[in-house]
């Protein structure tokens, strides 16, 4: 008995395994803030090339429309243009929607989506987020 409280009361390497658990915490922490910067990272990339997708069809359908009023868009030729254009900008997104306000002559609503892969949270079993994007443009009216 006594042999056992001497081993037990000997306080000698206790520093080291405290070390080991913070270091083990501050590693779980270090791993989240880099999945985390993936992905903010990731958010911006794919609401960027959405912006840049829908503003380009703007552009595009502003350069031969005379008048908003008269304003005809093509569905496929928008829905290609719009893929062609956030696939240009973000090569791994997924254009979920291309659609035009049918109240609202000249108003065009792309969506997108990007599945962002993750490197530390394998660990609690997240293989990867899917992220979603929005962008609206409005044809304006050209003046002659």
């Amino acid at each position: 008995m006594g042999r056992l409280y001497k081993i037990l009361s000997n306080e000698r390497g206790s520093i080291a395994a405290m070390v080991a658990m913070i270091m083990l915490v501050m590693l779980a922490i270090a791993g989240l803030i880099i999945d985390s910067g993936f992905l903010v990272y990731n958010q911006l990339r794919l609401d960027e090339a959405t912006n840049k997708a829908a503003t380009a069809i703007v552009r595009s359908v502003d350069e031969t429309a005379s008048s908003a009023s008269n304003i005809v868009f093509d569905e496929e030729k928008l829905l290609t243009n719009s893929d062609f254009f956030l696939r240009t900008n973000a090569p791994d997104a997924v254009l979920t929607g291309c659609e035009i306000d049918p109240e609202d002559n000249g108003v065009v609503y792309i969506s997108a989506k990007l599945k962002s892969k993750v490197h530390f949270s394998k660990i609690f079993g997240v293989k990867e987020f899917t992220l979603t994007s929005k962008a609206i443009g409005k044809v304006s009216k050209q003046t002659e």
